[in-house]
């Protein structure tokens, strides 16, 4: 999942969009709390695979050509 770059107090946030790298759908905020929920892996699960301290959730979901999606939670 990539990260967007903070470039400074003059920039405007993008609205949040989630992409399928099979078919390259895309998914905005709402469309994406609609697809159907495969997993939800906890924090200390996340953290394994971190090199910094982070409290994150990582919701898996199913796109619609079946691929699993995943996004942190907020």
């Amino acid at each position: 999942m990539a990260v967007p770059l903070d470039h400074g107090a003059g920039a405007h946030a993008a609205p949040w969009v989630k992409g399928c790298g099979v078919c390259r759908r895309t998914y905005d905020a709402p469309a994406w709390s609609a697809l159907p929920a495969v997993a939800t892996l906890p924090p200390a699960s996340v953290q394994t695979h971190l090199s910094v301290p982070a409290a994150w959730t990582v919701v898996l979901r199913r796109c619609a050509c079946g691929a699993v999606l995943a996004a942190r939670s907020d």
